[in-house]
C-alpha cells in the first residue's frame, strides 16, 4: 500500500478460540486452492475436516448449547469424585435394599395377601417409571432431599448409630 521499505507484520491469535479455528480453516482452504490451481504444486493432502467439529462445538457454545466436556479437558479430581459418587450411590442402593429386606423379614411368615400382591405390583409399576439405567444397565433411582437440613439430619443419625452401637464406643474414628 505504497510502502517502499520492508514491513514486518505480526498476527496475534489467541489459542483455542474461534479465531484460531477460522484461520486454520482459511489456511487449509488456501492450500487446497493452490493445489488445485497450480499444476506444479506438491501438495498431496489438505486437512479441511479436522476443524469442522471444533467449529460446530464453538457455534453451539455461542448459541447457548453446552457441549460435553471431553475427559482430557476435565479438571483434576473430577473423575475421582464421579467414581466416588458412583460407589456411594451403589452402597446407598445396597443399604436401601437391605433395609427393605430386613423389613420383609420382620413381617409375619406366610404368603402375601392378594391385596399386598396387588399393591406390590402397583408400586413396582409406578416406581419403574421413575427408574433410569446406569452405564452397566443397573436400575437407578434419584432421591431428592427437601433441603440441606435433611442431609444434616441423615449424617447426624448415621453418626449417632455408629458412635452408640459400634465396638469401641466412645472412641473417635479418624479418616
Amino acid at each position: 500500500m505504497g510502502q517502499t521499505r520492508p514491513v514486518q507484520v505480526f498476527v496475534l491469535v489467541t489459542e483455542d478460540t474461534i479465531e484460531e479455528n477460522l484461520l486454520a480453516t482459511l489456511a487449509a482452504k488456501r492450500e487446497l486452492a493452490l493445489a488445485v490451481l497450480d499444476p506444479d504444486s506438491r501438495v498431496e493432502a489438505v486437512d479441511v475436516q479436522s476443524h469442522v467439529e471444533e467449529l460446530r462445538e464453538n457455534l453451539e457454545v455461542l448459541l447457548g448449547a453446552k457441549p460435553e466436556t471431553p475427559a482430557s479437558a476435565r479438571r483434576p479430581g473430577v473423575e475421582a469424585r464421579e467414581a466416588r459418587r458412583e460407589r456411594v450411590a451403589s452402597a446407598a442402593g445396597a443399604l436401601v435394599s437391605a433395609a427393605f429386606g430386613f423389613l420383609g423379614e420382620m413381617l409375619p411368615p406366610g404368603e402375601p395377601s392378594s391385596q399386598a400382591s396387588y399393591l406390590g405390583d402397583l408400586f413396582r409399576k409406578q416406581l419403574s417409571e421413575c427408574i433410569d439405567e446406569d452405564r452397566e444397565g443397573r436400575p437407578t433411582l434419584t432421591v431428592t432431599l427437601p433441603d440441606r437440613s435433611a442431609l444434616d439430619a441423615l449424617a447426624l443419625s448415621l453418626g449417632r448409630i455408629l458412635a452408640e452401637h459400634a465396638p469401641g464406643q466412645g472412641r473417635v474414628l479418624a479418616g
